[in-house]
C-alpha cells in the first residue's frame, strides 16, 4: 500500500513540474515585453497628444482651448527639459530649497495660463483634479503603514 501512494506521489508530482516551468517560461515572457524602469513608453508626442485628448474628454476643450492647452503643454515640457536631473541626496539644502521654489514657480506660472485657457467651472475641475492627484502622489511617496510626517514608527529612532 505504501509503494502505491509513493509511486502516486511520485507521478504526481512529475505531471506538475512541466506545468510549473511553463508557468514561470511565461512570467518571464510578459516581463520581457514590459519596458525597463525609467524608460519611456511612448515619445513625448505621443504623450502630449493623449494628455491634450484625456483632458479634452475630462474638462470638455473647444478646439481653440486643446490648441493652447498644446502649447503651454509644450512650453511646459521644455521648461522641464533643462532641469538638472540629481539624486537629491547628493545636493546640499539649499540647492533643494532652490530647485523646490523654482518648481513651485513653474506650477504657479502654469496653472495662470491654464486658468486664462479655461473656462471658470472647467479651472475648477482641473483644481479638483490636480488635487486628487497631490493626495495620491503624497501616499506613494508616504507607503503603507507610515504615520503622516513620520518614519513609519518601526523603531528606527535617532
Amino acid at each position: 500500500m505504501k509503494k502505491i501512494l509513493l509511486l502516486a506521489a511520485a507521478l504526481l508530482l512529475t505531471g506538475l513540474a512541466p506545468a510549473a516551468a511553463v508557468a514561470q517560461s511565461e512570467h518571464a515572457d510578459t516581463m520581457k515585453m514590459r519596458p525597463a524602469r525609467g524608460q519611456r513608453q511612448m515619445d513625448p508626442e505621443k504623450q502630449l497628444a493623449q494628455r491634450v485628448k484625456h483632458m479634452t474628454e475630462r474638462y470638455r476643450l473647444t478646439e481653440d482651448q486643446q490648441t493652447a492647452v498644446t502649447a503651454l503643454l509644450k512650453a511646459q515640457g521644455e521648461k522641464f527639459k533643462g532641469m538638472p536631473r540629481r539624486n537629491m541626496r547628493e545636493q546640499t539644502q539649499e540647492q533643494r530649497d532652490s530647485m523646490f521654489k523654482a518648481m513651485k514657480q513653474r506650477r504657479e506660472e502654469f496653472e495662470a495660463a491654464m486658468q486664462k485657457i479655461l473656462t471658470e467651472e472647467q479651472f475648477k475641475l482641473y483644481q479638483q483634479d490636480a488635487q486628487e492627484r497631490m493626495k495620491q502622489m503624497q501616499h506613494r511617496r508616504r507607503g503603507p503603514g507610515q504615520r503622516p510626517g513620520g518614519r513609519g514608527g518601526r523603531g528606527f529612532q535617532k
